[in-house]
C-alpha cells in the first residue's frame, strides 16, 4: 500500500471517534484550545471539496500558528494532494524550519504538488534545499520549474552560485531558461559572460536577462541581438537596450524603428525615449505614427 495512502487512512481511524455532528465551528473551536484530535480533523477538511470549510480550517490552523505544526506536517504524509498542498502552503507562510525536510522530500513526488513544497521553502528561506531547488529547475514539470525559479529568487544572491553552471547547459534548454531567469531577476553581474554566449531557443530569454542585470558588457551582444532572425529576440534586445540606458545604443535603436515587427518598434521608440529624454514614435499597424503606450501611467 501507498505510503500517502496508509497515512490517510491513520487519520482517518484517529478521527473516527469524532462526532458526525461535529461541525466545522466546533472543530476550529476545539483545535484552538489544543485538542489534537481536532485539530488532525482541521487537516483532514483540508482536502475537501467544500471549498469554504477549507478555507476555514485553513485559516483556524494558519491562526494556532506553532501549536497546529505537528498537524500540518502530519498532513504532509497524507495521500490527498489538496491536503498536502494546503499544508505546504500553511507551513511555508508559518516559515516552519521543522517541516523543511519533509518539503524537500516531496520535491520528487509529482503527485503531491510539489509546486507548494517548493514555494514554501522559499517562504522559509531554508538553504539547506538550495540544491534541490536547483535541481528542480530541470524539471519537466512546468509548475515546479517556476515555483523553485520564485524559490531561489525569494530566498536572495546567495542561491546563484549553484545556479551559474546551468547557464551554460545548452543542451538542456528547459534548465538553462530556467536558470537563466534566476539570473535575469536576482540580477547576478556574474552571469554576463555567460549569458553572451548564449544560443537557441534561450536567445530571447538571454537578451531579457542582460537587461535586467543592467551591465554595459552585454551592449554589442544586445545590439547584435536586435538584428536576430526571431522577433521576440528583437523586442527582448530592444527592451534591455533601455535598461542598459547606453548612449551607443542609439543609432541601432533608431533603425529598429523600421523593424516590420509592431512590438520590436514600439520598444525601439520606448527604450530610444529613455536614452535621449525625448519624445520618439513610432508607426503602429495602422500605419500611424504614435507614441510608445506608457507602462507607468
Amino acid at each position: 500500500m501507498d505510503l500517502g495512502l496508509i497515512s490517510t487512512v491513520l487519520i482517518l481511524l484517529m478521527l473516527s471517534g469524532c462526532s458526525s455532528n461535529e461541525d466545522i465551528s466546533t472543530l476550529i473551536e476545539k483545535a484552538h484550545k489544543g485538542d489534537d484530535r481536532a485539530g488532525r480533523k482541521l487537516v483532514v477538511v483540508l482536502g475537501s471539496a467544500d471549498r469554504e470549510a477549507a478555507l476555514a480550517a485553513y485559516r483556524a490552523l494558519i491562526e494556532i500558528g506553532a501549536g497546529s505544526q505537528p498537524w500540518l506536517m502530519t498532513g504532509l504524509k497524507s495521500g490527498n494532494a489538496a491536503v498536502v498542498e494546503a499544508c505546504s502552503a500553511a507551513l511555508g507562510s508559518m516559515g516552519s524550519k521543522a517541516s523543511v525536510p519533509a518539503l524537500i522530500e516531496l520535491l520528487d513526488h509529482a503527485d503531491k504538488r510539489p509546486y507548494a513544497a517548493a514555494q514554501a521553502l522559499g517562504e522559509i528561506g531554508a538553504m539547506e534545499a538550495v540544491p534541490h531547488l536547483v535541481r528542480a529547475l530541470s524539471s519537466r514539470d512546468m509548475e515546479l520549474r517556476k515555483a523553485a525559479v520564485r524559490a531561489l529568487v525569494k530566498m536572495g544572491p546567495e542561491t546563484a552560485g549553484p545556479v551559474l553552471p546551468l547557464l551554460s547547459r545548452g543542451e538542456d534548454e528547459v534548465s538553462q531558461r530556467a536558470g537563466i531567469r534566476v539570473i535575469g531577476e536576482l540580477g547576478t553581474r556574474a552571469g554576463v559572460e555567460l549569458l553572451i554566449p548564449v544560443t537557441g531557443a534561450n536567445r530571447d530569454a538571454a537578451a531579457w536577462a542582460l537587461g535586467r542585470i543592467g551591465d554595459r558588457r552585454g551592449l554589442n551582444a544586445l545590439l547584435g541581438a536586435l538584428s536576430d532572425e526571431r522577433w521576440p529576440v528583437r523586442r527582448q534586445a530592444a527592451q534591455a537596450l533601455g535598461s542598459l540606458e547606453d548612449p551607443e545604443a542609439v543609432p541601432a535603436l533608431t533603425a529598429a524603428l523600421d523593424d516590420p515587427e509592431t512590438v520590436v518598434r514600439e520598444w525601439a521608440a520606448r527604450s530610444l525615449e529613455v536614452l535621449t529624454g525625448q519624445p520618439v514614435l513610432y508607426v503602429d499597424d495602422g500605419g500611424n505614427q504614435v507614441s510608445p503606450y506608457n507602462l507607468y501611467r
